[in-house]
């Protein structure tokens, strides 16, 4: 596997000479397995490591198995905890969107911090597959169904041309110790069940599923840039910058064959899922002063316009007391 990964590192332009990684390592099989084929390969590196306290004890020792790892590979060891649970609930979201945000931001921070130029994280083509189900069940955008890619701005992933058994063959062919996570066997995320219940499934009923998935990733990515360049062209008829915000002109828009197709790119933009695109189509023939809400942005019906414009944040606004007995209040 060695030959080939150093074949993907040089075929995708990963690396060049004297450039150096961050590499995210939790200590699982796929992470411990990049860690040691960049490290045999000769890269430059450096290693992080997110607690995110979430496991009790099970936590502290991925961290301090990471933490000998490095030791006995000499490599630098950054870690970071969180105490994840009560941001999450603090935040209101889930953990595993929390915990993204949480890891891909320190990296950001550290690998600038450090001087390093690539973040390397160990997704593989089974991911892949995942992800794309994922997008399925929820719903997704054209884009949504595009391949992960092997390097968006720093963050590289080397292992995408791999598939999870391959890891395991390699771990197993060199020996290689490895932390099991057994929040990775539980069925209460939906990855989990996409995992180990899904997949299954669906390789029973059809044999090339799995190869026609990857097939069809590729296609939608080509797709994906069609349809960027052909909203681009629709967006330049229809819409227009206001003061505080953006309209759509509703002559212009009802003249359009794809009406749902550009308001499914615009909706995401502005903090609506897109099973409301709905919402802004109905918009088009309501009442003047209809509006419809995202958490961060409202869109309003105004003669023959949509005018999309952001809500006031909390530090933008202040407490006004009306007294008893007043009467009026100037605004």
């Amino acid at each position: 596997m060695i030959d080939c990964f150093r074949k993907t590192l040089q075929k995708q332009g990963l690396l060049d000479d004297g450039q150096k990684l961050l590499v995210a390592c939790s200590g699982g099989a796929d992470s411990t397995a990049l860690l040691h084929l960049l490290h045999q390969s000769g890269c430059a590196i450096e290693v992080a490591h997110v607690n995110y306290q979430l496991r009790g004890k099970a936590s502290d020792e991925g961290e301090a198995f990471v933490d000998q790892l490095c030791k006995d590979l000499d490599l630098p060891f950054h870690v970071k905890r969180f105490d994840t649970q009560v941001l999450a609930e603090a935040a209101k979201v889930g953990i595993q969107e929390l915990a993204r945000t949480l890891r891909y931001e320190w990296f950001a921070d550290l690998a600038e911090a450090q001087g390093l130029s690539f973040i390397a994280t160990a997704h593989h083509k089974d991911d892949k597959i995942e992800s794309y189900l994922q997008h399925v069940l929820r719903g997704s955008s054209l884009s949504g169904f595009s391949s992960i890619p092997a390097r968006r701005a720093n963050v590289i992933r080397p292992l995408l041309d791999f598939t999870k058994k391959e890891i395991l063959s390699f771990i197993k062919e060199n020996k290689l110790a490895y932390v099991e996570d057994e929040s990775n066997q539980k069925l209460d995320y939906t990855r989990n069940k996409i995992r180990h219940q899904l997949i299954p499934m669906m390789g029973e009923i059809h044999e090339g599923f799995e190869k026609n998935v990857l097939r069809q990733m590729q296609m939608f990515e080509e797709l994906n840039l069609l349809y960027q360049g052909f909203m681009e062209n629709m967006g330049r008829r229809v819409l227009r910058a206001q003061p505080g915000g953006l309209s759509i002109d509703l002559a212009q828009f009802q003249d359009l064959a794809f009406k749902r197709l550009l308001i499914m790119s615009l909706a995401p933009q502005y903090g609506f899922e897109l099973k409301r695109v709905d919402e802004w189509l109905d918009l088009v023939d309501s009442q003047n002063g209809k509006a419809i809400y995202s958490a961060t942005h409202r869109v309003i019906k105004q003669r023959a316009s949509l005018l999309i414009t952001s809500l006031p944040s909390a530090s933008d606004s202040k407490e006004i007391l009306i007294h008893e007995g007043q009467e009026s209040l100037e605004l």
